[in-house]
């Protein structure tokens, strides 16, 4: 089962008699015809700078890349210089296979290579440090004037090869801070406006709840549940002071209306309304089987824990979402909760997961149309795709075409310089059929807990 939202695959090729892929074939010989510790050792240092050298080299080739794109289009307006970036930031993530934010950042760094930071450019060719630090460095002095930006290089260069990521970033803010206090005073004030909380999936049933708050609202909060922690010292309780503190923010967070956990992480009550959709075969939801469930949301979970969050709820609903019996993938599903549109939605919501652009993996905020409704696209689920805002953005940009094979539910990407992308759907639960012959079907089961 895929863990991490669609499988993509990239459908170019290279050229197997390019320099670059013989350059490669020729590393990979030359590090595995290490002998003994020492040369492994000497190798592994060898290929840490090789790795900074090429990436100045994608450095360099992404700032050419984004300027002759720039010459080529001669933006007239504010509008349609922020639309031929946002463009161009696609085009770069799907090559580097990574998602347009990673791509925002390398784009940054490139552009600050090229202009205005000399000393760091040179540090990165001669491979002294890594593109992650580059990066944090170019981060901490994206608003500087070009000026600033300059002296910043010049300030920090000497003492980046012995500097960490922390070292890093801490030493390239502080000389920000010192060469422009009033802009980094905007930039703090924009930041408390961006505050805001989030929800990552971690291992075993568990995720990462994070809060990005003012710095003095963060203490704050962090006293008040150290403070319970250390008052809560009830007989027969045998939670840990961690334990203690994360059941305090659960029960602020929900006014007091869930509290506490049992061994699996199952709510002990649950005393507010919510819904939570859970993707699961037949089998899994009404018998023993093992095949994991799908959280919206969250991502896989083993089917006992599916079932206990089902069983724990005061109110279950089901909806039957069928599968194609050969190649099992979602092919249907039971209109009846809710008017078609929001049933379309909540469809290609579990369906795709999360952004179906390759190597995006932001989370689902807009449903698209995948060949465009202005363009005689249907508006149906085969025609439907989840997108994160950047990417829906992106869609309508010259050059951009989109596809997706009926039969597999692949969706083809091509961009204005031809390549092609291919993005998979996600694998869906695999549920064994039942002993007697019977109707499959996958379920969508939403628990709403009174």
């Amino acid at each position: 089962m895929t863990t991490s939202g669609a499988v993509y695959v990239a459908a170019d090729t290279f050229d197997p008699d390019s320099d670059l892929v013989v350059l490669a074939d020729m590393l990979r010989q030359t590090a595995r015809s290490a002998s003994d510790n020492w040369e492994r050792i000497n190798h592994i240092r060898w290929l840490t700078q090789i790795a900074a050298v090429c990436a100045a080299e994608q450095a360099r080739l992404t700032d050419q890349f984004a300027r002759a794109k720039e010459a080529a289009v001669q933006p007239s307006s504010q509008r349609a210089k922020k639309e031929l970036r946002s463009t161009t930031i696609t085009e770069i993530g799907l090559a580097r296979r990574e998602s347009p934010s990673q791509a925002r950042h390398h784009l940054g760094l490139a552009d600050a290579l090229s202009s205005a930071m000399p000393h760091l450019r040179a540090c990165l060719d001669r491979g002294e440090i890594s593109e992650h630090r580059a990066v944090l460095i170019t981060r901490a002095a994206s608003k500087l004037s070009p000026a600033d930006r300059s002296r910043l290089d010049e300030k920090i260069a000497p003492d980046l090869p012995h500097l960490g990521d922390a070292e890093t970033s801490e030493k390239a803010n502080a000389i920000a801070y010192e060469l422009d206090p009033e802009l980094y005073a905007a930039r703090r004030r924009k930041a408390v406006s961006d505050r805001r909380v989030s929800l990552t999936p971690a291992k075993d049933g568990m995720c990462w709840f994070s809060a990005l708050l003012p710095a003095a609202q963060g203490l704050a909060l962090h006293a008040h549940l150290q403070h319970f922690a250390d008052l809560d010292t009830t007989d027969g309780d045998t939670r840990t002071r961690d334990q203690k503190l994360a059941d305090e923010l659960v029960r602020l967070g929900t006014g007091g209306n869930v509290f506490g956990c049992d061994e699996d992480g199952v709510p002990v009550n649950l005393g507010v309304r919510m819904e939570i959709r859970i993707l699961m075969g037949e089998r899994a939801l009404l018998d023993d089987d093992s095949t994991a469930a799908y959280i919206e949301g969250y991502g896989p979970v083993p089917a006992d824990l599916a079932r206990k969050m089902v069983g724990a709820s005061s109110q279950t609903w089901i909806r039957r979402l069928y599968t194609d019996p050969v190649t099992g993938r979602l092919d249907g599903m039971d209109q009846r909760r809710r008017d078609f549109p929001d049933s379309i939605k909540m469809f290609l919501q579990l369906r795709d997961r999360r952004c179906r652009t390759p190597w995006c993996d932001a989370p689902i905020r807009h449903f698209d149309h995948i060949v465009g409704y202005a363009i005689g696209g249907e508006t149906s689920v085969e025609n439907g795709e989840g997108t994160c805002a950047f990417c829906d953005i992106n869609k309508a940009g010259k050059g951009w075409s989109y596809s997706r094979n009926v039969s597999d539910g692949v969706i083809t990407v091509t961009t204005p310089t031809g390549h092609t992308y291919r993005s998979v759907e996600p694998s869906l639960p695999a549920p064994k059929p039942w002993p007697t012959a019977g109707v499959q079907c996958t379920c969508g089961a939403g628990v709403t807990a009174q």
